[in-house]
């Protein structure tokens, strides 16, 4: 705890909004270009915020109505 007290300033609330987007992570530089060209993502001081997660797996089976048609096979690939 704090026994000697603290200073504080006044502050702005700004509207942080948080996007999430999953792509093979080949494209990720790619579409993060394309985004900070159309909005720069800005946060006081700083643009061009992002958070990247760890590379994963992206698993999927496409069932009936999918575009590739249904099948019986798990898919993998690499994804972000």
């Amino acid at each position: 705890m704090i026994d000697s007290g603290f200073e504080t300033r006044s502050l702005r609330m700004e509207l942080l909004l948080l996007v999430t987007f999953q792509a093979p992570a080949a494209d990720v530089e790619r579409i993060m270009e394309a985004v900070v060209a159309i909005t720069p993502l800005r946060m006081g001081k700083y643009d061009s915020n992002a958070y990247q997660s760890a590379k994963g797996i992206e698993r999927y089976r496409p069932i009936e109505g999918a575009a590739a048609g249904p099948e019986t096979e798990l898919r993998r690939r690499p994804g972000t």
